[in-house]
């Protein structure tokens, strides 16, 4: 989905993007402590709606983030998505 949206949000700057994937990996990652724990609610689908949130900012920052390394090369890419 966050791959595929990429495309959808060429308003947003680089810059903005990584904002948004952060915003939305904090809130998809506060969503079992406040609502289960704190709140004590046992509803299942906020499990769906934290991963989702956490699934859609982690797509946007890594396609981001392979798209602002593009022009350091292709080397620079490949040791990128292997983690060194």
């Amino acid at each position: 989905v966050a791959r595929l949206g990429h495309s959808f949000l060429v308003c947003l700057e680089p810059r903005d993007r990584i904002y948004l994937a952060m915003v939305l990996m904090a809130v998809g990652t506060a969503i079992p402590p406040v609502f289960t724990f704190a709140l004590g609610y046992q509803w299942l689908g906020q499990v769906f709606l934290s991963y989702g949130m956490s699934g859609i900012g982690l797509g946007i920052f890594e396609v981001t983030f392979l798209s602002v390394i593009a022009p350091l090369g292709k080397g620079t890419k490949s040791w990128a998505i292997l983690g060194a």
